[in-house]
């Protein structure tokens, strides 16, 4: 499994890939986001199955995301700290 993490850095936010040891910087923590599922879907696309973590300001876990392998939909494992109700 590929893994994509984003977290804050100063004031701007980083991308980085365990395939890339270069990190990308981002402005905000949006354009962050969005970058690092478009490489989830690259990947995805590629064969990989991809695990995104984004992190916020405090190093606290906001949430987890999976793209599996050959797949073009990404779907949330844990948006937050807070249990969710799912529906029956």
């Amino acid at each position: 499994m590929r893994r994509i993490s984003v977290e804050p850095s100063g004031n701007e936010w980083v991308v980085r890939s365990d395939q890339n040891p270069k990190a990308v910087i981002f402005h905000s923590g949006r354009e962050a986001e969005l970058a690092a599922k478009q490489m989830g879907r690259v990947f995805a696309d590629a064969g990989y199955a991809t695990e995104i973590e984004i992190f916020i300001r405090g190093g606290a876990l906001a949430g987890r995301l999976v793209c599996a392998a050959n797949a073009h939909l990404i779907e949330p494992l844990r948006t937050s700290a807070r249990p969710q109700a799912r529906s029956a």
